[in-house]
């Protein structure tokens, strides 16, 4: 690895290391002011703001990350990252697994992530729909009102509240359906 290519892989790092410990003032600052995360799968894009929002989410559902470096080259460095967070382990899922490819720009600063889901979430991306059909089920007759402000139109808001709501209705649902 040459040294450019060293260093963004430092900037990644902490990128990483800010999102295990859910230090979002932390991973702002690896971002470039007009960065974008594009979601491959959802054809999407995200800027700053909503990274930031977004990733809210693995703070409220106590996301854990591990990953391998599986290029860097040519100012580009691509990863593999794996994730563990309460909500998979309610639903009782694996782990996420995905690609991410981050450009920088001159700064050295987080220019563009592109997020490629692998393993199970390419396979089927309707698999967290699936799994979360019971629970949104018995949430309609138990908990509708709460329900409806964390997945409206059959859609989960991936930010930090609504994680841990999600979180907290997974256990009721646990608690009371679960055997």
């Amino acid at each position: 690895m040459n040294k450019l290519d060293n260093k963004l892989y430092t900037v990644v790092k902490e990128y990483l290391i800010a999102l295990q410990k859910h230090d979002l003032n932390s991973l702002a600052d690896t971002l470039a002011q007009d960065s974008r995360m594009t979601f491959a799968s959802a054809k999407f894009h995200l800027p700053k703001k909503q990274i930031l929002i977004s990733l809210g989410w693995d703070v409220g559902t106590n996301g854990r990350f591990s990953h391998e470096l599986i290029t860097a080259k040519n100012g580009i460095i691509v990863i593999t990252v794996i994730e563990h967070n309460d909500f998979l382990d309610l639903l009782k899922l694996p782990p996420l697994e995905a690609e991410m490819k981050f450009t920088f720009n001159d700064s050295k600063l987080i220019q563009s992530i592109l997020y490629t889901p692998k393993g199970m979430m390419s396979e089927d991306p309707n698999l967290v729909q699936r799994a979360l059909r019971p629970a949104v089920k018995w949430a309609h007759k138990n908990a509708a009102e709460r329900l409806n402000t964390i997945y409206s139109d059959g859609q989960i808001d991936y930010n930090e509240a609504s994680a841990r709501e999600w979180c907290q209705l997974l256990k009721e649902w646990s608690a009371n359906c679960t055997p």
